[in-house]
């Protein structure tokens, strides 16, 4: 069977190693199994990584494709003539031998244009989902196409099919997924651990060795109000924190990598799963964040527990149709814990400066800290 996988994350490109590697070695007993592999050039980084892998021979092919290339506003004839003649929108972005009826199955977190033309060349493929962090447990896969029009123009010449004719959903933690579609749900086996020491060596230049007083770390993210969130000025929660700059690393999200705080910056070439392997005391550390899947990623991938601060409460209107699903998972995230009190969700700026004093005493008395 000839799979093909689409990443657009570091975090992505780690959970599709991982499940190559397992059905090269029997998960789900798939005949002559092979596979190639797309990214997308959309984080630092991104060139050397494919660069690493298509060196190794992990894959029949590696390909890498622009963001401009397959994202933005399109003139709505050019794109339904894209969807009219797919192999010639493939050809205008990168190289690429004939595709036509190769694929058996199409594995993608999101719809992006150029897996939907491959899919109409390929009209036996089943399509899969993969897990894209956080939101996929809290909200919804990403599967809307850019109009309702050019939605129903591509399902007309792909075979009756959108997106939302995915087969199966391959998520880390099936525990924390209670959508309606649970049905389809199939769990990513665990890393293999020698498997993961070869992962951690092919991209050793992308772990990072940071000051030794670093034990908090500020993972920021841009939200946007027209979702119904709240956008988040995020000066006031930091300031609680300069007293102790020399303590914390702020780490921009990759898509959005500005940092103009004055404490130090994460290397933007730093893949966070790989850092936290690579962190010998991490269940001792700090992370903050409004709900970043880099909160939840220690736990689910690794089982290693760091303390967390989640500030959902205090930023994201609690009338966003996603806010109750989100609770839920959180309650479930955390009664997965060997010692739930390590996660924080606090409700006020004032709750939040309890949660930091309450982690910074345990940094003086071991372990826990006192409630």
């Amino acid at each position: 069977m000839r799979y093909l996988y689409y990443g657009n994350s570091a975090y992505q490109l780690l959970n599709i190693l991982n499940l190559h590697h397992q059905r090269q070695n029997g998960f789900e007993n798939l005949p002559d199994y092979e596979a190639d592999l797309i990214m997308q050039d959309s984080f630092d980084g991104v060139k050397e990584l494919c660069g690493i892998v298509k060196k190794q021979d992990i894959f029949k092919t590696v390909r890498l494709v622009g963001k401009k290339d397959t994202q933005g506003s399109i003139p709505i004839v050019s794109a339904l003539g894209d969807i009219v003649f797919p192999k010639n929108y493939l050809k205008r972005y990168f190289q690429i031998e004939n595709v036509k009826n190769l694929y058996d199955v199409i594995a993608t977190p999101k719809f992006m244009p150029v897996i939907a033309a491959i899919w109409q060349l390929n009209p036996k493929a089943e399509l899969h989902l993969l897990e894209d962090g956080a939101g996929s447990y809290f909200s919804y896969f990403d599967l809307e196409m850019r109009s309702k029009s050019y939605k129903w123009f591509y399902k007309t010449f792909n075979h009756g099919k959108d997106f939302y004719a995915y087969r199966k959903a391959y998520i880390n933690e099936p525990d924390l997924y209670f959508r309606e579609d649970k049905d389809k749900v199939i769990q990513i086996p665990k890393f293999d651990p020698d498997h993961l020491k070869e992962v951690q060596e092919l991209f050793r230049d992308f772990l990072i060795d940071y000051p030794e007083q670093i034990d908090i770390y500020w993972l920021s993210q841009n939200l946007s109000s027209r979702k119904g969130k709240e956008s988040f000025d995020c000066a006031e929660a930091l300031q609680s924190l300069e007293r102790d700059s020399k303590r914390v690393l702020y780490c921009p999200h990759p898509r959005n990598p500005e940092n103009d705080t004055i404490f130090l910056g994460s290397d933007p070439k730093q893949i966070w799963e790989l850092q936290v392997l690579n962190t010998k005391d991490i269940e001792n550390k700090l992370i903050i964040s409004i709900h970043s899947t880099a909160c939840l990623t220690p736990k689910i991938l690794f089982d290693k527990e760091p303390y967390v601060i989640l500030l959902y409460r205090i930023v994201i209107k609690h009338d966003w149709k996603y806010f109750e699903m989100m609770e839920k998972v959180i309650d479930a995230f955390i009664r997965k814990h060997r010692d739930p009190e390590k996660i924080m969700i606090p409700s006020t700026i004032e709750e939040y400066e309890e949660c930091l004093k309450r982690f910074f005493a345990s940094k003086k008395k071991g372990d826990r800290y006192n409630s």
